[in-house]
């Protein structure tokens, strides 16, 4: 058994180039390079603390096994979530869990309280759709139905681009929105008028 002064010049290193500037990355490693002492004064209360904290970690990372990396590293990271892995612990393994596993961290994620999974399944209770009813505006009807412009296109008669713009300017008089430039986000000014009257 190597002892921690030659354990911890060989892993500093790699430690140092592991990081990349990530705080995930590197609160990872610190965390797993406390089980070092654990492993030395034979802690198993310690090392079973260290374990809770470091697999939350692993199993955030495993979540997003949609990402590339993740995928790529997905078997060495089910292997640090096995109690195997965690009954026997030794320097070496966790040596692993710095060079192969600390680097994913940088796809961790903190919540802000630990998320707690159920096996239970959704109940529907009642479907149904919801029908938003808006008040009509009675001076836009007014409008509609009084103004000579809009009985044009309401009988399905061509209308002049200067009536156009005169129904236009009246219009959004009433309701500022109502402009040729908005409308025409949508759809064209003239389909709108007709769904209108």
């Amino acid at each position: 058994m190597a002892n921690i002064e030659e354990l911890k010049e060989e892993i500093s290193p790699l430690t140092i180039t592991l990081t990349e500037d990530n705080a995930n990355v590197s609160s990872f490693i610190l965390k797993v390079e406390r089980i070092f002492n654990f492993i030395l004064d034979n802690d198993r209360e310690k090392i079973q603390k260290s374990k809770k904290e470091v697999v939350y970690m692993i199993k955030d990372v495993l979540d997003k096994d949609n990402l590339q990396k993740v995928n790529e590293s997905k078997t060495k990271l089910v292997k640090a979530l096995q109690n195997e892995f965690w009954d026997e612990l030794t320097f070496d393994d966790v040596e692993f869990l710095v060079i192969e596993i600390a680097p994913t961290m940088k796809y961790f994620t903190q919540t802000p309280k630990e998320i707690i999974y159920t096996n239970v399944k959704d109940r529907i209770v009642d479907t149904g759709t919801i029908i938003k009813e808006i008040p009509e505006d009675e001076s836009m009807n007014l409008l509609l139905r009084t103004n000579s412009i809009a009985k044009k296109l309401k009988d399905g008669k061509c209308i002049s681009s200067n009536e156009l713009l005169e129904l236009e300017k009246e219009l959004s008089s009433l309701k500022p929105e109502i402009t040729i430039d908005n409308i025409q986000k949508d759809k064209d000014f003239i389909l709108f008028l007709r769904e209108i009257i």
